[in-house]
């Protein structure tokens, strides 16, 4: 069996007046948004590239109490990984939120629009300062990180 770590988003449409990053004005879905954010930040495989420790000693905690689950003869959950799931979803929030992308020196990081406070929340479309690729919260609502077995998530 081979297990893969997945970084996404749920899909869904991402309904907003203003013109998606690539600069088109056609209502786009969240996972189009998500390709387009990749391809243009990397804001994905950064999260991986910047996160690896992390990522790494969550897996091995995961993997250690599975095992020792079965060595005890202690039930083992229905699906193992999803704590896994779960506790590298907050990661990849809190990343954005804290802004842990500017390390990686992305050019456009922080994004222009994040430091002129461009904010389709409010009713001025302005505001202060805010953390890049958090606007609507429709992306930041929508992230997902999962495993994979054989490519079936589980």
């Amino acid at each position: 069996m081979s297990l893969v770590l997945a970084v996404g988003v749920l899909d869904g449409p991402h309904a907003s007046g203003e013109a998606a990053p690539d600069g088109s004005k056609a209502p786009i879905t969240i996972f189009e948004l998500a390709e387009i954010l990749e391809a243009k930040y990397a804001l994905f495989s950064q999260f991986v590239d910047l996160e690896y420790d992390y990522i790494e000693d969550v897996l091995e905690t995961a993997m250690n109490n599975q095992i020792d689950a079965l060595m005890n003869s202690h039930p083992v959950p229905d699906d193992p990984w999803a704590e896994v799931g779960s506790a590298l979803t907050k990661r990849f929030k809190l990343y954005l939120e804290t802004e842990e992308i500017v390390k990686s020196g992305v050019p456009g990081v922080p994004t222009a629009a994040a430091l002129a406070g461009k904010n389709s929340r409010l009713k001025t479309r302005k505001g202060m300062r805010r953390p890049s690729f958090i606007d609507t919260s429709v992306l930041y609502a929508s992230l997902k990180v999962w495993m994979e077995a054989n490519g079936n998530a589980t």
